[in-house]
């Protein structure tokens, strides 16, 4: 299921929403978006992570290279990624994640 929402989340809410994406799209036309895609990430599962994906023109798009990036005016590209994203084996979206964490586990 795709839940699209164009508007306010309570704060309360928003990291169970964040939590529960098995996919987040975060696509700023330029710069932007950062903290955004960050918490996405920070919300995830590391046993059952969902996956990012990520404008090449957001700033964070450097530091989370294990998302998924795409280009924001290519929508084929877009839809490509979200497929991806929903398809990918459990042991991918988890090494992706690691690899986006901080401080990896040891």
């Amino acid at each position: 299921m795709i839940r699209y929402i164009q508007r306010t989340v309570p704060r309360s809410h928003l990291a169970t929403l964040l939590r529960a994406s098995q996919a987040g799209l975060v696509t700023p036309l330029r710069h932007g978006m950062n903290l955004v895609a960050k918490e996405y990430m920070a919300a995830q599962d590391p046993t059952d992570p969902g996956i990012l994906v990520l404008s090449r023109f957001a700033g964070a798009a450097d530091e989370l290279s294990q998302s998924l990036i795409v280009n924001p005016y290519e929508v084929d590209e877009i839809a490509d990624a979200i497929a991806k994203a929903l398809a990918m084996p459990l042991e991918e979206r988890i090494a992706r994640h690691g690899a986006l964490e901080p401080y990896p586990a040891q």
